[in-house]
This record gives structure tokens, sequence and C-alpha cells, in this order.
């Protein structure tokens, strides 16, 4: 089997005990071949005490992780370099000094490996140049998970593409230099067998009850960061324009930014609009992912209402898994991956509240549309399963 080096994001653990996007996708990748062996995975990652842990109790057989411990001085080190990249107009070279300690760590690494395929999983796109000179252009491949612009030393590094979306491909290549044929597209994924599980009628009730819905409310569920490019506040706002106390939203996660001095301007709006609702939206506080499945089960409708151009969140394909009736705004690649009988698709814009408000009304007031779209979302949720997901990435790899 070829061996894989895989640079994860600096930010977060591996193996994924604490969430996030890119590392949960990752985790999959680690869990299914753990399963089906395709590949050796050496996965490089910033040190957790506890993932740590959690990866030698788990005794992974194929899958190796490799972990940068960093000093004092190099944590001074890194901000020093991190705030002189924020405010600096120029792009650094890879192959001259500053580099962050993290692309050092995965550049040294490797130079002192022998891997036959390298996957940047959103790390330092930048800064891994002479990870390319030593595992090879052809074999260095760099997972879009986000929609930004390439630059000479990214084309210089990676040969091959692997993106979570057309639209997010489409942008690579309008905001770059690489033939089409070296982007491949690759869907994003969800724990089909978390998000198809069901709880009973009773600990529905006791949910419903907990979160201050009755039997009788249309419930929404939205998932997702409180920032303005997710799009709570137009649905918080949508809600208020329904003249329906029964139609409820609940927000997975905590309404508590911190104390008023720490508040955003945009964070303040979404308290203001709380309030106009009267106690129709309810943050459910944390919500660990292994629970999601059970506030989907006491949601009548899902809505995904970003603002702007969503490369893929998983927060769509978890909602089709759950069979939840789907509302997603056109925006980026989100689209991808609905059709139109499992989700109304609404524009954005100046209309957008009215569009959402339409919308929830259209499926709150039409059970058997709702029935059908909720059979619709399990076949559209079927299409991105992790098995699915591990079997195209190894596929593009060559492995």
């Amino acid at each position: 089997m070829k061996k894989i080096c895989i640079a994860a994001p600096e930010q977060l653990t591996m193996p994924a005990i604490k969430g996030g996007a890119i590392e949960t996708l990752l985790q999959y990748v680690i869990d299914e071949n753990e399963k089906t062996p395709r590949a050796n995975l050496t996965i490089l990652a910033a040190y957790d005490v506890e993932a740590d842990a959690v990866s030698k109790k788990r005794g992974y057989r194929h899958t190796e992780f490799v972990y940068l411990k960093k000093t004092n001085s190099q944590r001074i080190a890194n901000f020093i370099y991190r705030v002189a990249r924020k405010f600096s107009n120029k792009v650094f070279r890879t192959d001259l000094p500053p580099r962050s300690i993290y692309a050092d760590f995965i550049n040294n690494y490797v130079q002192g490996h022998d891997f036959d395929r390298f996957v940047n999983e959103a790390g330092p796109y930048n800064e891994l140049l002479p990870v390319s000179k030593k595992v090879g252009k052809e074999n260095c491949f760099a997972h879009l998970h986000h929609n930004f612009e390439s630059t000479e030393l990214i084309e210089m590094t990676f040969g091959k593409y692997l993106s979570c979306s057309n639209f997010t491909k489409q942008y690579w290549l309008n905001h770059s230099k690489v033939s089409p044929e070296m982007v491949k597209v690759l869907p994003n994924c969800a724990d089909i067998n978390l998000f198809s599980k069901e709880i009973g009628e009773e600990e529905q009730k006791n949910l419903r009850k907990k979160l201050g819905f009755s039997e009788d409310d249309f419930v929404l569920i939205f998932c997702g960061r409180i920032i303005p490019e997710k799009g709570v506040l137009e649905l918080i706002s949508a809600v208020n324009l329904i003249d329906d106390d029964h139609v409820k939203l609940m927000v997975i996660g905590s309404p508590n930014f911190g104390g008023d001095s720490k508040r955003t301007e945009y964070e303040r709006k979404v308290d203001a609009a709380v309030e106009r609702a009267h106690g129709r939206v309810a943050f459910t506080g944390y919500v660990d992912h292994a629970e999601l499945y059970k506030y989907h089960n006491i949601a009548d409708c899902a809505v995904v209402p970003s603002v702007w151009e969503e490369p893929a969140g998983l927060v769509v394909i978890e909602a089709l898994m759950s069979g939840d009736p789907l509302i997603v705004t056109r925006a980026g690649g989100a689209t991808e991956y609905v059709n139109d009988k499992s989700a109304v698709i609404v524009d954005r814009g100046a209309e957008i509240e009215e569009n959402l408000k339409e919308a929830i009304l259209k499926i709150k007031e039409n059970p058997e549309l709702r029935k059908q779209m909720s059979k619709e979302a399990l076949k559209q949720g079927d299409k991105f399963t992790t098995r699915r997901y591990f079997e195209g990435y190894m596929d593009i790899l060559g492995c």
C-alpha cells in the first residue's frame, strides 16, 4: 500500500475529538481506511494531550499521528510571524525565511521520510515548497475547502487539487493558472449511521418541552456560528415576519457571546431580533456532535440561510440524512448537495427575509409536501456517505 502524509489544519485536534469540519472529514477518511485499508496514513497535526491519548487508546493500525509540540519561544515566534504576515502586503516565499513553526514542522518531517503522496488539508498552502521538492509536485495534493485565490507559490507546490464543490472548483480556476483537469471535485460527507438514528416519541416530547416547544409547534433548526455569513439574523427576522406563534426556531449553539463590551455589532443585532421574537427562538447551548441527531429528530424543517458563497457546508448533508425538509439559499456550492424535491432554494439579496418567510410557510402549510421532501432528503443524503467520500478520496490520490 502507498504511504500518504496528510497535513491537518493547525487550529484543532486530530483525532477530531474537538470538532471542526475539515478535521471531521479527515477523521472519516482515517476511520474508513481502518475498516478497509487502501493506504498507510501519517497525519501531521498540532499536539493536544487529549487527542494524543485518544489516538493511542484507539490503537490505529494503518494511521500514525505525528504531533508538533510547540515550546513557549516557538509560540511567541509563531505569533509574531502571524502578525507580520497579517499586516504585510508581501507574500512570503516558502524557500526563504520566515515560515510558520507549523510549516517548518511539516517540511522537516516530510523531508526526513519517504512518502508516495502528500495532501494539504487546509494547512499553510504557501509555505510547503520543500515538501513538493521531496515528494514531487505531481504527488502533492491541495484540498480546497474554501474559496480563495491562488498564488504562484501554491501552483509551484501542488500538482493536483481536490475541491468540495463545482462552485469552489470554478472559483479556483477563475483565480489561478491551473488547468481544469488538475482539479477534481470530491463532495463532502457525513455519518449516515449517526444522522439516520431516531429517538422515541416520549424523548422527542421531553426534548421539545425542555426547549420550550409544544407538540403543535412548527420547529425550524439552524446549525452554525453566529456570524454574518451564516445568515442567522436574516432567518430570525424572517420568523418575526410570520404572524404565527407556533413557528419556532431552534439555534444549535449558545447565545452567550461574552460580556456586552466584547459583543460585535452583529451579535447585538441578533440579540435585538431574538427579543422581538418574544420567546420563539431557543438556543440549545453546546451540543456534542454525537447528540446532534436528537435535535434534528424534533425539527420539522432545516434552514441553511447563508448569505455568502458557501463552499459546501456539512450542515446540509446532516439535515438530508436526518430526513429534514430543507430551505437553502442560492449560495455557492451548497445547492449542489440538494435537489428541488428535497429542498426549497431561495434567492438572497434585499428580499431574503421575505423569501425565507414564504419558503417556511410553504413547507409548514403543506404536510404532504413535507412528507415527500423528507423522503427525498433521505435519498439525497445517501449520496454523501463517509464510504463514498473515502473511496473518492483514495481514487483521486491513485491509491
